[in-house]
């Protein structure tokens, strides 16, 4: 195990914690972030598999968070961090099912670059309640409704409409409260749980 100095990250350098789904800011509410600070994401969990495989099901389950715009989905357009988790969401879940879905027409292509410039990592909304509490602009709500939503409902249902054995996947949310479920043909799980594992393990 690394210490965070040994990793390149200095106490210093950390000017916020989220533990669970709370965030605590070690600096004054006006702090201004700069871009070498550090924000340190410390999530406890009680599973009963390996934590690459519960944050795989997470993942997966949020395909039923997205189309149901529950958890942060449900708060895409008033809540500017809510809508980067949801695009990032969005541009995982199309690289692990993508194979199932029809090929992107010339505007979703167009859309789905659009995507990246929109996600947001920044620290500073955390300070900033101006910088947080941003409506969605109307090219964000176009890209939501003609994009992600019907690409992530065509997956729910190819996953549950593939002959074989269907499975019930539940876990808990990471970030917010909330438990996730979604079911899902067991043959197109161990495949994308396949993917998203290989994927982490070969950039640790």
């Amino acid at each position: 195990m690394h210490s965070i100095s040994e990793i390149g990250i200095y106490p210093s350098d950390v000017v916020m914690l989220a533990i669970q789904d709370k965030f605590f800011l070690l600096r004054d509410k006006n702090y201004r972030c700069s871009n070498t600070d550090k924000l340190i994401d410390v999530q406890t969990r009680i599973i009963s598999n390996d934590i690459l495989q519960d944050y795989a099901n997470y993942i997966i389950c949020t395909i039923d968070s997205i189309c149901s715009k529950k958890e942060e989905p449900e708060h895409f357009i008033e809540n500017k961090r809510h809508r980067s988790r949801t695009y990032q969401l969005y541009v995982m879940l199309e690289q692990i099912f993508g194979y199932l879905l029809p090929a992107m027409s010339v505007s979703e292509k167009l859309g789905f670059s659009n995507l990246f410039k929109f996600i947001d990592n920044s620290i500073q909304m955390f300070y900033t309640d101006s910088e947080l509490y941003i409506p969605a602009s109307n090219v964000e709500i176009n890209l939501l409704n003609s994009l992600i939503t019907p690409r992530v409902q065509l997956i729910r249902e190819n996953i549950q409409n593939n002959l074989g054995e269907l499975i019930r996947l539940q876990c808990d949310a990471y970030h917010v409260e909330g438990k996730l479920e979604l079911m899902i043909n067991k043959n197109v799980y161990e495949k994308a749980l396949n993917k998203i594992k290989s994927t982490y393990l070969n950039h640790i």
